[in-house]
């Protein structure tokens, strides 16, 4: 590549037509091997304990034990940062996963059963993530047939991904505003974007074990055709892992401040983007579904299902000490209500079905900055909602043959952009993707 830029009396310019011979010459394919097992071993018993006047005691208990081994190496070219824009490491390591369970169901009165659980991991491993404890207690009461109550209280532990665990730091590039000296400066040159600047991105062997807390109280109610489900529940997660892009480290320096490196001038020339252990993350909302089925005489039956969910709350702390960031009403948000609409009808051997997703509205992901520098006004600080539909259809030939077809994103509904993110792919991946209108045939034959 610089052989090329530098090419004769005034070099080449990447604006220019680049023949077939030289693509060639620039082109490098790398190379990569890995490989990964893993073994695993349990082991179970369960069955009744004894009666109690409303029932029997039941429990079940188990141990389990696996063993994971992983390595992904590239090209010793690519590795050492021979390709420009690519980055290359390799990883190695392995780790044995132990683990114990029990469980019992006490029938404490008719209808009413609470069930204790409790779990016990532990990891060995390079990175001693250690094991904990987790214990969890759930009630199921049914005042009546067609109605069920139920709550729940849930301890968690996760052990880091191996993949974020063991590995070399890989370099690579990413196109960001430097948003702390943007604000001090004001608006201007300092504002500009900084193109290709060098990320350290990959594993972190420093990665904690996340832990969190679950609530759920919710209902169950089936009457004839109708069948209704609410749950209003509760996630509390510590030490969660992430990995935060370079934009997102600038935008909340403060927490970040052993992420971003400058040089003697204070110019901005390189961000860290390894995954971290950030600090919490808090979220409630609830879950709702509502069903029905309608059986004609002569026209066959027709169903209808909406379910979704509503957040309440969505909270991250970046450190113990920072304040909380509210992604919902905050920037970067995360949309309030996700659901789906399901639309049947099914007539002997043939059946139909439309699906419409809907995801609701939210904030763009750096809204905060836009609107600080009056940026709204030229500039949407907001992401559209956003609907999908699908379309399928099935035909039972015989016993033997099934005939499926169908759309999905009928309408070939694109992602909805985000205008406030200063680099690709300027809408927010978690909840769209590119793939427009999709069509399929399927054959389904029992032999």
């Amino acid at each position: 590549m610089w052989d090329y830029l530098t090419e004769g009396t005034n070099g080449h310019s990447l604006l220019d037509v680049i023949s077939n011979e030289d693509a060639a010459m620039l082109d490098y394919q790398g190379g990569k091997k890995g490989q990964s097992t893993l073994s695993s071993f349990n082991a179970g018993i369960s069955g009744e304990v004894f009666e109690l006047p409303a029932g029997a005691v039941a429990y079940a208990a188990g141990i389990e034990y696996g063993k994971e081994w992983f390595y992904d190496k590239s090209d010793s070219f690519t590795t050492n940062g021979g390709v420009m824009g690519k980055g290359g490491s390799s990883a190695q390591g392995e780790r044995e996963q132990y683990a114990s369970y029990a469980e019992v169901a006490v029938p404490v009165i008719e209808n009413l059963t609470v069930t204790l659980a409790g779990r016990y991991d532990y990891y060995d491993d390079e990175s001693d993530v250690g094991g904990q404890f987790s214990p969890q207690v759930a009630v199921e009461y049914r005042p009546i047939d067609s109605l069920l109550l139920r709550g729940l209280y849930a301890e968690t532990f996760r052990a880091p991904d191996m993949q974020r665990l063991f590995g070399e730091p890989t370099s690579a590039y990413s196109t960001v505003i430097d948003t702390p000296t943007c604000e001090a400066s004001g608006p201007g040159p300092a504002c500009d974007k900084i193109e290709s600047l060098p990320i350290t991105i990959g594993a972190n062997p420093e990665l904690e074990a996340e832990t969190g807390k679950n609530y759920n109280l919710g209902m169950v109610w089936d009457y004839n055709d109708l069948n209704l489900t609410l749950d209003y529940w509760i996630v509390e997660i510590d030490n969660l892992v992430n990995d935060p892009s370079a934009q997102y480290i600038l935008d909340h320096s403060d927490a970040f401040t052993d992420k971003i490196i400058r040089d003697a001038n204070g110019k901005l020339i390189q961000v860290n983007t390894q995954a971290i252990n950030m600090s919490s993350q808090k979220t409630s909302g609830i879950d709702f579904s509502i069903g029905y089925r309608y059986e004609t005489a002569n026209l066959g039956d027709l169903t209808a299902r909406l379910e979704g969910t509503y957040l309440l709350k969505w909270e991250e702390q970046l450190t113990p000490d920072s304040e909380a960031l509210d992604l919902i009403d905050g920037e970067g948000s995360a949309p309030k209500i996700r659901g789906n609409l399901n639309l049947g009808w099914s007539y002997n051997d043939f059946a139909t079905n439309l699906l419409f997703k809907y995801t609701d509205s939210m904030n763009g992901d750096r809204m905060d900055y836009f609107v600080e520098n009056g940026l709204d006004a030229d500039y949407s600080v907001t992401i559209d909602s956003h609907v999908e539909v699908n379309w399928s259809a099935s035909y039972l030939v015989n016993d033997a043959l099934k005939i499926s077809t169908g759309i999905n994103n009928l309408f070939d509904a694109g992602p909805e952009i985000d205008q406030t993110q200063s680099s690709w792919p300027h809408y927010p991946r978690s909840y769209y993707n590119v793939v427009g209108r999709e069509y399929y045939l399927a054959l389904e034959m029992n032999f």
